[in-house]
């Protein structure tokens, strides 16, 4: 019964890469956008994807730009903002946060950024959320991390 398991979880590991892959694949080839807040005027929080890389003035990989940088107000990699965080509800990096809105470039709902969650909201949060864990913490390593992830470097 332990090879059976033995394989089954390998099997299980393999699919749910693949899952991952498609899934990153999927984000990278367009652009996925952040907001924060609640009501009908949600605050956007940047962009990452192939559209949004590094590069782009509003791109969370932007270490110089607006939603990027360790210093803006609006970045969720700045420990002070509203949205960076980990003691303000507001924050993804929040155990209790309802998370940030997930949108494609045309604004269609892809769902919710939630971290520190038993279960994973979803694919992206759990890569935040093992990245936030592997750098203990630190919001600066999780970008690095994070956006060599998603430029595929």
């Amino acid at each position: 019964m332990g090879r059976a398991k033995k394989i089954f979880r390998n099997r299980l590991n393999i699919f749910v890469t693949a899952l991952v892959c498609t899934f990153v694949t999927n984000l990278s080839a367009s652009e996925t956008r952040l907001y924060g807040g609640t009501g009908q005027n949600p605050v956007f929080l940047g962009c990452f994807g192939e559209s949004c890389d590094s590069n782009h003035p509003s791109s969370i990989c932007n270490v110089d730009g607006r939603y990027g940088s360790q210093s803006s107000d609006l970045s969720i990699w700045n420990t002070d903002s509203v949205y960076g965080n980990e003691y303000r509800k507001s924050s993804l990096w929040n155990k209790g946060s309802s998370g940030l809105i997930i949108t494609d470039g045309s604004r269609q709902f892809l769902g919710r950024v939630k971290v520190k969650q038993s279960t994973p909201a979803n694919t992206i949060s759990e890569i935040l959320d093992g990245f936030y864990s592997e750098s203990n913490k630190n919001l600066i390593k999780t970008q690095l991390k994070f956006c060599d992830f998603i430029m595929g470097h």
